[in-house]
């Protein structure tokens, strides 16, 4: 079956962090409700070059959205009932401040 448009379902700690102003800055918020109008509820498994990729191995199910350089969502598609659920949302690892090796 094919899906026209997908409803949104929010895990209570994903909407908390969704709203939550010391995670996600006013205009990254403003962009991810972008993406939700106008790919999530409607591609949701279509990939967004530097955006959006679907996650290898254990978490294969799951596709990863950059809000931010910081910031990023993990959401589920169910395509059986067109529904996009949003399990996390969390800062990405800072990758300029890692320990060198040798």
């Amino acid at each position: 079956m094919a899906c026209d448009s997908y409803r949104l379902v929010w895990e209570p700690e994903a909407m908390a962090a969704y709203f939550d102003s010391t995670l996600i800055s006013e205009s990254q918020l403003d962009r991810a409700q972008v993406f939700l109008r106008d790919h999530a509820m409607k591609t949701p498994t279509q990939p967004i070059p530097g955006r959006l990729k679907k996650l290898k191995g254990t978490w294969a199910r799951y596709w990863q959205y950059d809000i931010a350089h910081t910031v990023q969502w993990l959401y589920r598609v169910d395509q059986q009932n067109c529904t996009v659920l949003i399990d996390h949302v969390w800062h990405h690892a800072d990758w300029t401040k890692r320990r060198t090796l040798g």
